[in-house]
């Protein structure tokens, strides 16, 4: 399987979304995280950068962050 199939085939089993062309940016939900980062590492590709957004219903809603763990 070529490398571009192996990258699809991981965010397609986590459920991810690629933003934009390419593959610099891809949103993946907190509760497929642990194991997309596992696939991609044992897949030999690198991750270099993470963002962690929060998803918020609108401008006034309270921000949650998620530590890993419990929300705060």
């Amino acid at each position: 399987m070529r490398n571009q199939e192996k990258l699809e085939q991981v965010i397609e089993n986590n459920k991810g979304q690629i933003v934009g062309s390419g593959y610099i940016d891809i949103i993946i939900k907190r509760e497929f995280v642990e194991n997309f980062v596992n696939e991609i590492i044992s897949n030999d590709f690198k991750i270099t950068h993470i963002t962690w957004w929060d998803y918020c219903e609108d401008v006034n809603s309270k921000k949650i962050y998620w530590n890993g763990r419990t929300n705060k």
